[in-house]
């Protein structure tokens, strides 16, 4: 077994913001540590990208990383909601997420509006076909 630190975005900091967390996981590979670390509660684990980075650390390191998440009031809050009453998170932290890395999803008044100019498209061309 080897220890790795996974830094990872990590989310209930308000839409299309991450803050970046560090996890320490004891496993066989780093592509095993990054597939645990992405389902674990708070990580934004919908995004391609929220494995930032993963190095193998020693188990010194791994212990004092543990210890530190142990205290950090962020991973105690068990809820977004207590999450903002302890305010453990500093504005400095967090980060606007990247506008190509957001979908954006067409609203249904949209959708619709493409698809009645499809439809008098084909209806105009149909009545062409008739005339001629």
């Amino acid at each position: 077994m080897a220890y790795f630190k996974i830094d990872a975005k990590c989310g209930h900091v308000g839409k299309s913001n991450y803050i970046v967390k560090s996890f320490y996981i004891e496993c066989n590979s780093k592509k095993e540590a990054a597939s645990i670390v992405r389902q674990l509660p708070r990580v934004k684990h919908h995004h391609k990208d929220a494995i930032i980075n993963v190095a193998k650390i020693s188990e010194d390191d791994f212990n004092k990383g543990r210890l530190e998440n142990s205290n950090d009031p962020y991973f105690q809050a068990t809820s977004s909601s207590e999450q903002r009453l302890t305010c453990t998170i500093s504005l400095d932290e967090i980060i606007k997420e990247s506008e190509n890395t957001k979908k954006k999803k067409k609203k249904a008044y949209q959708k619709r509006a493409i698809l009645e100019k499809d439809l008098i498209k084909v209806m105009s061309n149909e009545i062409k076909n008739i005339k001629e």
